[in-house]
């Protein structure tokens, strides 16, 4: 493993740390050297107080403060992942000439959807059922339905009525 060095910088136990901790919650060693990149001023800037710290070594706060990145970065990761699917679902509905028209106010209007909608609008149109959104979503069916009852009315407030099936 060759990560990078911060010497003079951050102390080189710090950046194993924060390598350490990376792998644990699963990331590739090609992103680790970028994750210890992006968190070194956070090490720069972190002063342990040992008053302040209820008897927790400076490993263990320094640990904390390297984990609520991550998370961060990984809550980050999944909002990327999201809209990039919405937008691949956008992309194919403006494959043929005559929806080309229609995807930028379908965009606009599925943005404005609560996620929870707007997770159940991609889910419709991967060819997903009633069922296995609920499934997928840890939801009751009856919910979705009610959701769905939602979208469609505000689809159609829009003038968006030819997305609408059935």
């Amino acid at each position: 493993m060759l990560f990078n060095h911060y010497e003079g910088c951050v102390e080189q136990w710090k950046m194993d740390l924060v390598a350490k901790r990376a792998s644990l919650f699963g990331f590739q060693e090609e992103d680790i050297s970028d994750i210890q990149q992006e968190l070194v001023l956070k090490l720069m800037e972190f002063k342990y107080a040992a008053d302040k710290a209820n008897g927790a070594k400076e490993s263990t706060a320094l640990q904390r403060v390297i984990d609520n990145e991550l998370k961060m970065k990984i809550r980050s990761q999944k909002r990327n992942a999201e809209r990039m699917e919405a937008l691949r679902c956008f992309t194919e509905l403006a494959q043929t000439p005559l929806n080309i028209y229609l995807t930028a106010d379908i965009q606009n209007a599925l943005f404005c959807l609560p996620k929870l909608q707007r997770q159940i609008c991609i889910d419709l149109s991967k060819g997903c059922t009633t069922a296995e959104i609920a499934h997928l979503l840890k939801i009751s069916q009856r919910t979705v339905q009610r959701h769905i009852r939602k979208i469609a009315h505000y689809f159609r407030t829009i003038g968006l009525d030819r997305w609408l099936q059935g």
